[in-house]
Formats: C-alpha cells, structure tokens, sequence
C-alpha cells in the first residue's frame, strides 16, 4: 500500500512521540482514517491513545497524573 509523504512523517513521529509519552492525543477527524490510524499506531505501541477534534475532547483523567512535555 502507498501512502503520502506527510502521512508517512506523522506515523513516524507518532511512533517517536509514543516511545516517550504515556499518553498520545491525536488532534483530527473522527471521520479521517489517517487520524485513526495514528491514534491506533500508538495504540499498538502499548500506549493510551485518544482521538479529538480539539481541547475541549480532553478527558481530565487521561491527563491528570502527567507532566507536559511538548
């Protein structure tokens, strides 16, 4: 399967980001399967992942216990 450019780059970034993050947020489109396959990519990663559409989505409770980090 080919895929773009910019999404090859965000997959690779999801996976760096997962390496160091306890939880991943991926900011996009329910209805977008980039989006979900990137929150689905953390997933596999053994990560907790949640896909938004903005900061209003967030849970307190994914969040509470972690430190920002970027």
């Amino acid at each position: 399967m080919n895929i773009c450019y910019a999404t090859t780059n965000r997959q690779e970034a999801v996976r760096a980001l997962a390496e160091q993050a306890e939880v991943v947020l991926v900011v996009g489109s329910k209805n977008s399967s980039n989006s979900n396959r990137l929150a689905e990519l953390a997933q596999r990663m053994g990560k907790s992942a949640f896909l938004i559409d903005d900061a209003k989505d967030i849970q307190e409770e994914w969040v509470k216990r972690l430190n920002a980090s970027a």
